[in-house]
């Protein structure tokens, strides 16, 4: 049900990163906004050291396009669309069937 935005947004996050790499967020040196720790995590088939710590607010940058696109999902699903670049983010389409 992803737009094609969303889908090659998550896609090019993915295609960029080394499975190899530890991503996680503890890792890295960036400051959590609004909390201590992420919430989530994001598990990706085929990284050694998947599951990552990332969500919306904590996230090392080269996976921040994944939690972007699920917040946006979110919005969506709750009747919100946030511009992103002065254009609506739309993420998910209703029109396209579930497989």
């Amino acid at each position: 049900m992803l737009t094609e935005r969303a889908y090659e947004d998550v896609q090019s996050t993915l295609e960029s990163l080394d499975p190899s790499v530890d991503y996680d967020y503890a890792l890295g040196e960036e400051d959590c906004a609004y909390s201590d720790s992420p919430a989530a995590q994001i598990h990706i088939d085929g990284f050694e050291h998947s599951p990552f710590s990332c969500d919306s607010f904590c996230c090392r940058p080269e996976l921040a396009g994944v939690p972007h696109v699920h917040l946006h999902v979110m919005n969506n699903l709750a009747g919100r669309v946030l511009e992103v670049d002065g254009e609506p983010y739309v993420a998910i389409d209703s029109e396209i069937p579930c497989r």
